[in-house]
């Protein structure tokens, strides 16, 4: 068996977008760039909206959401089919593309989709167990702490979320940047903007930076092969909804949420491992499982097309 690490045997999934007539796909960097950005600030416009909607929300209930509750977080999550809404906006009507160029495919959703959350629960559930035997995390003792509504809504927020993330980095990003420069060019350009997004999070360090730029091209690499960015979003939605509301911690410098199943607390001095305030995801535990992750799907099977390549 031979190993495609050139990623050559992606090239049909760019050379397809090639192809449309009256195109308009974003062609500079610099551009992209600045569009990524102007798209990411729909997150804190989000976040804005979250704030206000629960603030509305308790005077009609008659009592408090407070700002960073749960439930305003919640808010917050759903609030990202923004992102969606005006990402698919852009692709089919600025640059004049199908969403399929993005690979939203509606063969093989369902198994991509499942399988993308397996992984990302064992991707996550493999740091916590190499923070926790490295003594980077302790375990506490207590019963689950939910709401089923709020937990509900959470759960139904992270999937959006995790969606929307992909669907503007990996869908659009990516099958842009690729459509004119070589496949790692497109994955590292994707990744890198992944990690930049995250610059005004607390907690944020070179670690984390790093992690989540490798975690960038880890979901890129897993859509090039799947050939669909479905398994990839549910990786996404799962590994924060593990991290926040599964296994109690902090996701990206977010607060730890009390609407949790499993209790772990951060191990004082074990930033190293642990990632300190910005959580998991800036320590080297992660790092260790994002690159066997890296490694298994560049060496994963190129898949055919569904059917012969069309725009």
């Amino acid at each position: 068996m031979t190993f495609d690490f050139s990623l050559r045997k992606t090239e049909p999934i760019f050379e397809r977008i090639r192809h449309i007539e009256g195109k308009r796909v974003t062609k500079s960097l610099i551009l992209l760039v600045l569009t990524a950005v102007g798209f990411y600030l729909i997150d804190g416009i989000a976040t804005v909206m979250g704030a206000v909607v629960a603030a509305s929300g308790s005077a009609l209930a008659g009592h408090p959401v407070r700002e960073g509750s749960d439930e305003a977080m919640a808010l917050t999550l759903l609030l990202t089919s923004i992102c969606v809404v005006l990402t698919a906006a852009f692709t089919c009507l600025i640059e004049r593309r199908p969403l399929r160029t993005c690979m939203i495919e509606k063969r093989k959703l369902v198994p991509d989709y499942l399988s993308g959350m397996l992984i990302g629960f064992a991707m996550f559930s493999g740091a916590v167990l190499i923070a926790w035997f490295g003594g980077g995390l302790n375990r506490i003792a207590a019963p689950p702490s939910l709401s089923p509504v709020t937990y509900s809504l959470l759960c139904v927020g992270w999937l959006i979320q995790g969606f929307s993330e992909e669907f503007m980095f990996r869908g659009w990003i990516m099958t842009s940047a690729g459509t004119f420069h070589k496949p790692w060019t497109a994955v590292l350009l994707s990744s890198v903007l992944f990690a930049a997004a995250h610059l005004g999070n607390d907690g944020i360090s070179i670690m984390a930076l790093v992690n989540l730029t490798l975690y960038g091209a880890a979901a890129a690499l897993l859509i090039l092969r799947k050939r669909s960015i479905w398994c990839s979003g549910a990786l996404h939605s799962v590994w924060n909804w593990a991290q926040g509301n599964f296994y109690g911690l902090s996701v990206s410098g977010m607060e730890t949420s009390p609407n949790t199943v499993l209790h772990f607390e951060q191990t004082a001095g074990k930033d190293w491992l642990n990632g300190g305030a910005f959580g998991l995801e800036g320590g080297a535990a992660v790092t260790i499982v994002l690159v066997i992750c890296i490694l298994i799907f560049l060496m994963m099977p190129q898949r055919e097309s569904f059917a012969p390549d069309r725009v």
